[in-house]
């Protein structure tokens, strides 16, 4: 038997742990598995056949691209490595990843009275009920189950980093409560019914929610609930082919994501008079009371797809009461594609990059940008995607192609622009500068605040974990997003804090 060590950690496959400095860091049975193939050939390039082969049976059929990325982000998460500058795991374009860290193997020598002792099968739990974790934590917040001796482990990593916190918290900024934070009104956009049901018009969903995504969200005046947390809330509770909600699925968008409002419908496209005219149901719905604000109809034909958005947009927004702003119709074409072909394109890509499937939206965005080259938002969301997969000269060409053409976007869309440049640059005080600034106007949004934790970490742990506790503080469901505990993991787990 064989254990590893590498850097402050330690590797134990027979015991499938691994350890910082002797203490346990959590990670999933999967990336774990993933891991522990890496380590056993440091320096060698593991292709992705051979991952799939090592941790997926033969006749089992998963989304491979999306479930490998969620593996070696969660593996660099424990590690507390990254992508554009890698210590540990290093992304091999069009072949795989190979572990680029000295790795030093120890033999251990099992006891052979040792082995006899080991519990049989029978004494493992054998039904799905005897899979779950024995605590009383919120599960249904959590979005993988966990096996219980996970649990367990769980238990004993909050209990050492409670009092681990308790002893060693950070003063060197005292953090500043938010308490006097007002939320914005929240709107999420769930998307439309293809009454027709043909699957050639099933992308005018996409484009439809993500341009009355940016319509609604222009004025600043309501918070959008972000397209990778509506997707990620419609995975977990499917809400089947309606365009209404009943009371019960609104309140539960509420708790999940804290939106105060649902934008769903329908839309319809028929020939008429050799012309696709097209009609769009918009429905408003309170999440509270699970009341229907206003139902809407607007039409058009499928040659001006961004000018009916538009127009239902101007109408949701004085429904919804927010104001008229001085130049929108400029900041709205700054911050929309030209053409409708770059706008399927970009919302399917878009897509792609919530479900970490960073191959596909490679492909859709590289498309997006050539229908339309003059979109900043085009170019720095294909910058995001080819930095995640590790090609970092072409992330960062998209990101100064980006950072070029946002002079005249929305000053949101143009932080962010300049927030993914510096992060693809790996000039992480500039790309926190540009967070901080988006963080400090919109104090409500998580997304902006989780930007920011994750550039910060790069430099000071200590004021990571500061804007990680704002977070925390933000009113329910905000404070309770599972995405602050694991950022807040890392930057415990993957720093060393003992001389903060």
């Amino acid at each position: 038997m064989k254990r590893f060590r590498f850097g402050p950690f330690e590797l134990d496959p027979a015991e499938m742990k691994l350890a910082r400095h002797g203490i346990r860091v959590k990670l999933q049975d999967l990336p774990l598995r993933l891991l522990v193939m890496l380590v056993e050939r440091p320096g060698d390039v593991v292709t992705r056949e051979e991952v799939r082969h090592g941790l997926w049976p033969e006749n089992t059929f998963v989304e491979f691209d999306n479930n490998l990325g969620v593996a070696v982000r969660k593996v660099r998460e424990a590690l507390g490595d990254t992508a554009e500058s890698p210590r540990y795991v290093a992304t091999i374009p069009r072949r795989s990843y190979r572990f680029i860290a000295p790795v030093h193997v120890e033999e251990l020598q099992v006891n052979s009275s040792q082995v006899e002792q080991l519990p049989g099968p029978e004494s493992f739990p054998q039904t799905p009920a005897d899979l779950e974790p024995h605590v009383n934590l919120p599960i249904g917040r959590l979005r993988n189950t966990w096996f219980w001796a996970a649990g367990i482990a769980l238990l004993a990593g909050i209990a050492f980093l409670g009092l681990y916190r308790f002893g060693h918290q950070p003063k060197a900024q005292p953090t500043q409560p938010v308490n006097h934070v007002a939320l914005r009104r929240s709107v999420a956009v769930l998307g439309f019914r293809n009454l027709n049901g043909h699957r050639d018009d099933e992308w005018l969903s996409t484009v439809f929610t993500e341009t009355l995504n940016t319509e609604l969200g222009i004025s600043s005046d309501l918070r959008m609930i972000s397209g990778e947390d509506v997707a990620q809330t419609k995975r977990e509770m499917p809400l089947g082919n309606e365009d209404s909600l009943g009371k019960a699925s609104l309140n539960r968008f509420k708790n999940r994501v804290g939106a105060d409002v649902v934008l769903l419908g329908s839309y319809l496209a028929v020939k008429h008079d050799s012309k696709n005219q097209l009609r769009l149901d918009l429905r408003l719905q309170d999440t509270s009371s699970g009341e229907t604000i206003s139902e809407d109809t607007v039409t058009g034909t499928d040659n001006d797809i961004l000018e009916l958005a538009a127009r239902a947009g101007a109408r949701l927004r004085a429904t919804l009461g927010v104001k008229a702003v001085p130049g929108l119709d400029n900041s709205l074409r700054a911050a929309l594609p030209v053409n409708q072909t770059a706008a399927r394109l970009y919302s399917e890509g878009r897509a792609k990059l919530w479900a970490f499937d960073m191959l596909g939206a490679r492909a859709l965005l590289t498309r997006a940008v050539a229908a339309d080259p003059s979109y900043a938002l085009g170019h720095s969301a294909l910058s995001e995607a080819l930095w995640h997969l590790g090609y970092l000269p072409k992330a960062r060409q998209e990101a100064k192609r980006a950072l070029e053409l946002s002079l005249g976007s929305p000053t949101e869309d143009r932080l962010l622009v300049e927030g993914q440049y510096w992060r693809a640059m790996a000039d992480w005080p500039r790309a926190i500068k540009a967070y901080q600034s988006l963080f400090d106007s919109y104090p409500d949004d998580i997304d902006y605040g989780l930007l920011l934790a994750s550039a910060q970490q790069n430099v000071s742990s200590v004021a990571s974990l500061a804007t990680l506790n704002r977070l925390h503080q933000l009113p329910a469901p905000l404070g309770d997003d599972p995405r602050i505990d694991m950022a807040e993991a890392s930057a415990w787990i993957g720093n060393d804090l003992s001389k903060a």
